[in-house]
């Protein structure tokens, strides 16, 4: 909060960092934030959009799990006919399952029962809301009984419900959650792999850690090995190091593997390891945070670029001339998804 109240000239990087604070606060829980509130709402340089939410999540705290579960439902019923994810109230909705996940006792027999619903028709249906958010409510309050049916959601080709089936199933994380999943794996279509090789990179277990590094041995499909040796890597493995390393150079184009490579310098700094190719993969790395900088800049700030072009070689003379798409970013396509759930498998 001291940060955020500071009212010097903001540069660009000052700017960022109390955006990344701002958010950071959003998250942070509403009864921490409720007994330093007084300061809270004096903050000067609150990113104003986390600023409503934050208030709004402890204003919450107040309703009683009945009035919760109405307004969610009112939410749903006005959204019903909505037909982008972009364009409905979700962050309202979070909050209010937020809340509502505090009244366990509550919300359990409720979210199970909505979760085992079978909705044919979503269109103009407040149902097909409500089973999302049941969904994330599932993950908040880690219901176990709820991993047979999360476990079917992994198969649905939906923007929404999926992401959010991954995130509960990681927040539950129990060995019963990954050996299940896993114990599909195989059977399963490419989604359901992909979707399994993230979740298991979010959940920190020793069985999890070790199906990370042994599954890339059986798997046929590159972009799917690409994201085994991610979630390796995400559990900060040593093991993990080399086969990425092997993955990266012995692609053809290694572009695609730009992410895969920043992963393995950040693994290996934390764990203060060096490899043959340590030195040089770093300096590509800088390049490339230091052309993004300058191009992110605003125009006035800009006037430094061609003279900083002249200083520091292209990062094409290091590198791969040909440009890719990062496989997080999103589609060129234009579908909305994410590269590597789109068209890098195409």
């Amino acid at each position: 909060m001291e940060e955020l109240n500071k009212t010097q000239e903001l540069l660009e990087s000052a700017v960022t960092f109390q955006s990344h604070l701002s958010r950071f606060l959003r998250t942070v829980p509403p009864e921490l934030l409720e007994t330093q509130k007084s300061k809270f709402l004096q903050l000067n340089n609150f990113n104003s959009n986390w600023y409503k939410s934050a208030i709004r999540r402890i204003e919450l705290l107040q309703l009683p799990p009945q009035t919760l579960w109405l307004h969610l439902e009112q939410l749903c019923e006005a959204e019903k006919d909505t037909e982008y994810i972009n364009e409905a109230d979700l962050p309202l909705g979070y909050d209010l399952v937020e809340a509502l996940a505090r009244h366990e006792a509550f919300c359990t027999p409720k979210c199970l029962e909505i979760l085992a619903l079978e909705i044919e028709e979503y269109r103009g249906n407040p149902m097909s809301w409500m089973q999302g958010f049941m969904v994330y409510l599932a993950g908040l309050l880690k219901l176990p009984q709820a991993v047979p049916i999360l476990i079917e959601g992994l198969h649905e080709q939906d923007d929404w419900v999926q992401p959010l089936t991954m995130d509960a199933l990681t927040r539950i994380g129990t060995d019963h959650v990954v050996e299940t999943i896993f114990n599909r794996y195989f059977n399963g279509d490419w989604d359901y792999r992909f979707s399994v090789s993230m979740i298991l990179g979010n959940i920190h277990s020793n069985i999890s850690i070790q199906i990370c590094l042994n599954t890339p041995n059986i798997e046929s499909d590159a972009t799917i090995n690409t994201q085994w040796s991610s979630s390796s890597l995400a559990h900060f493995s040593r093991r993990a190091i080399d086969p990425a390393r092997k993955l990266i150079i012995n692609a053809k184009d290694d572009n695609q593997l730009l992410d895969l490579r920043e992963d393995v310098l950040a693994v290996a700094d934390a764990l203060e390891l060096k490899f043959p190719e340590y030195d040089r993969w770093k300096v590509v790395l800088q390049r490339k945070q230091n052309r993004s900088h300058f191009r992110n800049l605003a125009p006035n700030q800009a006037n430094n670029l061609q003279q900083f072009e002249k200083i520091i070689p292209p990062l094409t003379q290091i590198a791969h001339t040909k440009s890719k798409t990062g496989r997080n970013e999103l589609c060129p396509c234009g579908s909305g998804k994410k590269y590597k759930k789109c068209c890098l498998r195409k």
